[in-house]
């Protein structure tokens, strides 16, 4: 009889115990609920997806989350070269090209993640690829003297009008020593850049070169099309023997894909100051270089063309090797 008191005993007390575990993992489960987090800018959501924003610019990313808990909200960026972001949220758009923020929320030990791509577009490569604008100014105001001057020489200068005041006709010989001296130093930064400063060795595409006069080619990634100009140097015309070309270009640096050739091309290094996304240069005499970022440098390169329009071009290569072709305009 007392053996079976016992046992009842030890049979509710398991029983007990039973229900209480149960009560517990019910109780824990409502206390942590899954966390949803939701990222906004400019009150749009923007969880999970690809804005664009334009180089220069900055925006506040706001973390929605339930408001009753305490929770760590770190922001991370795969590529802070392009997009930076500050411990508060703050990104910065600072060069031409594509970066994932990340924001993680640490609730107690668990953690919650969500993410947001950034297409940084540029609106200065216009204003960077077209620098003698401001050169030609004065040239204006200087032509309507030209049918007052006895002498054509005179015609560029225009500290010619003081002179042409106080001599008008009798000093024709003065003319060549004290107008014509100062045009050595000022002619220089007018007209010569067609040639002497050659605009490939700064990414420059402003139509510096005649683009008639340049090779057309097509380059193909993943499927998509860019078109393409090369300058016509004895570079390029060693490259466009070489076309139709399929080649595998390997990942440097997270702004360019490159690939080494077996032979050497004729080269014409020149330092660059200012790498524009969609250049094509030459590294060395045979590594082909092809940028994706735009960026400032000191190394030297030959330059062989540019991309027209590389816009979507880093999405595009991606972050590891690809496969690039390159044809001509007919293939």
């Amino acid at each position: 009889m007392q053996k079976r008191i016992i046992l009842c005993f030890l049979i509710f007390g398991l029983i007990l115990s039973a229900l209480h575990v149960d009560k517990v993992a019910v109780v824990s489960a409502k206390e942590n609920p899954k966390i949803k987090v939701r990222l906004k800018i400019e009150n749009r959501t923007v969880s999970g997806k690809t804005i664009s924003i334009k180089k220069g610019k900055r925006k506040n990313i706001k973390v929605i989350v339930p408001k009753k808990k305490n929770y760590k909200i770190k922001f991370h960026s795969n590529r802070p070269r392009i997009v930076s972001v500050s411990k508060t949220g703050k990104i910065t758009a600072k060069s031409v090209g594509t970066a994932k923020v990340t924001v993680t929320v640490k609730a107690k030990k668990k953690k919650y993640k969500s993410w947001i791509k950034i297409r940084v577009v540029s609106s200065d490569r216009k204003k960077d690829d077209t620098p003698p604008t401001g050169l030609p100014v004065s040239t204006p105001t200087v032509k309507p003297t030209v049918p007052v001057t006895p002498s054509p020489s005179v015609t560029p200068s225009a500290s010619v009008m003081p002179l042409r005041s106080d001599t008008p006709d009798t000093l024709p010989s003065v003319t060549p020593s004290t107008s014509v001296m100062p045009l050595p130093s000022d002619t220089p930064e007018i007209e010569p850049s067609v040639e002497p400063s050659k605009p490939p060795a700064e990414g420059d595409i402003s139509g510096a070169e005649d683009i008639s006069d340049m090779y057309s080619i097509t380059i193909r990634v993943n499927g998509k099309v860019f078109s393409a100009k090369l300058y016509k140097t004895k570079t390029t015309e060693v490259l466009m023997q070489k076309l139709p070309l399929s080649v595998t270009m390997n990942e440097l640096n997270g702004n360019e894909k490159y690939y080494y050739f077996s032979e050497d091309f004729p080269t014409e290094p020149q330092k660059v100051s200012q790498i524009h996304a969609g250049d094509l240069k030459l590294y060395g005499s045979s590594c082909l270089v092809l940028f994706y970022d735009t960026f400032a440098t000191s190394y030297s390169y030959t330059s062989l063309g540019y991309i027209e329009n590389p816009e979507g071009l880093a999405e595009v290569l991606g972050n590891g090797d690809v496969s690039v072709e390159i044809v001509g305009s007919d293939e």
